[in-house]
């Protein structure tokens, strides 16, 4: 039998896919289970990408409130891990080691009493730990930054052992960060209306990804980064309109990469993801057209459904 799509309010406000006979598929997470943990919640980001015209005051900055039973009391470290990818052809990849260690004393109460920390990573220090210098630095590497918080109980909460419900958008976790080595964009340049298309034909398991009919979308500015722009989707419009998620395109010199979605709804296996196909190029100085390709289904959520690739054109109007 086709698996039915609908939608359940609950109180984490999810999105669920369910089977029409499958009386035991359940939300994907309920709001008792997740308040037993903890994570770090996004306050401020204020850049997460590495300047490669300016390395030695290029920095990656933000500020997390950590949310636990008792408001960030609870979390004994804040551990940043960071990793490095040589995306380039090259091999100066490097694996994930300790950048830092952060304890209780570190850190501030904030006006709504949580316990906070501002964080700034340069990119001298990582060239330090990892042995590189900035000719080994190509546009589009990845600096990956890892965190965990450790409690005073001897638990340990990251982005492997945190559901997909709290890495979603609604709980504003921030555990990971992927900062490129970047060329930095005019503020003018890839942002306002374009108009949306498919370059291919293929139709996923319930039905067009953009709908039969994409409608125009609005590339915006994105805080914290000079070279990444963001527009809103609904997915399934057609029959089911769930949503709105964002699309965030970053442009890494002459390279187009794509957010992965977590789209929160599934069919009792997890959520359906949506993922950045084969790379694609642009160019810097020609904002009229941006290409880029997704794989919708690259988990399916339980749903039996296969992996489909979508290219996707914009071209400003």
């Amino acid at each position: 039998m086709m698996k039915k799509l609908f939608y359940i309010p609950a109180v984490i406000g999810m999105l669920v896919l369910s089977s029409c006979a499958d009386e035991n598929l359940a939300p994907l997470a309920v709001f008792d289970t997740l308040q037993k943990g903890a994570y770090p919640r996004q306050v401020e980001v204020v850049n997460t990408e590495f300047d490669l015209a300016n390395p030695s005051t290029s920095a990656v900055a933000y500020t997390v409130e950590f949310v636990d039973l008792e408001k960030g009391n609870l979390v004994d470290q804040y551990v940043i891990n960071a990793s490095f990818k040589d995306n380039s052809g090259g091999t100066n990849t490097k694996a994930s080691t300790v950048y830092k260690t952060f304890s209780q004393s570190d850190f501030t109460t904030n006006a709504d009493g949580f316990r906070q920390i501002s964080i700034t990573i340069p990119l001298s220090d990582l060239l330090t730990l990892f042995g590189l210098t900035i000719n080994d630095v190509s546009s589009g590497d990845d600096f990956v930054i890892q965190t965990q918080l450790k409690l005073t109980d001897g638990s340990v909460f990251g982005s492997a052992n945190s559901t997909d419900t709290v890495k979603g958008g609604a709980f504003r976790s921030l555990f990971d960060i992927t900062a490129k080595a970047t060329c930095p964009l005019a503020s003018g340049k890839f942002v306002g209306d374009y108009k949306l298309e498919l370059t291919t034909a293929d139709v996923g398991g319930f039905g067009p990804i953009f709908g039969a009919a994409p409608p125009n979308v609005t590339l915006a500015l994105v805080s914290g980064s000079s070279t990444k722009r963001s527009f809103k989707f609904t997915y399934l419009p057609d029959d089911y309109a769930f949503g709105p998620y964002t699309v965030t395109l970053e442009f890494a010199c002459d390279k187009v990469f794509v957010s992965s979605i977590n789209t929160g709804v599934g069919c009792g296996g997890g959520s359906i993801t949506i993922v950045q196909g084969d790379v694609t190029g642009f160019n810097l100085a020609d904002d009229s057209t941006i290409e880029f390709n997704l794989v919708e289904f690259d988990k399916d959520g339980g749903c039996g459904v296969p992996k489909v690739t979508h290219g996707v054109k914009l071209t400003k109007i």
